[in-house]
């Protein structure tokens, strides 16, 4: 949460967000959804808040993130293919 700076952008966070950053974030360094979900239910302030079902609550937190982490290309991937319309050299 921390290393996210969750608390200094955001004085009053949504938690679900937060919980989905913070779940990416594990899963992207190695973790497994097991981790992640023990971590997110032991961590998470206040933890079930205001989820009726909180395993249902975990299990769609950790597909989304899941998701998002393999919908989302890794930013060099399309630098190596980009090609600056402009030149450096000046026009005469």
């Amino acid at each position: 949460m921390h290393r996210l700076h969750i608390p200094q952008r955001f004085p009053h966070p949504d938690w679900s967000i937060a919980d989905l950053w913070i779940a990416k974030e594990l899963l992207r360094r190695g973790a497994s959804a097991a981790e992640v979900k023990s971590i997110l239910h032991l961590a998470s302030p206040q933890f079930p808040r205001h989820h009726a079902d909180a395993e249902d609550y975990l299990r769609r937190t950790l597909t989304r993130a899941t998701h998002d982490i393999a919908s989302t290309p890794f930013p060099a991937r399309d630098a190596a293919v980009f090609t600056p319309s402009f030149s450096t050299q000046p026009s005469s």
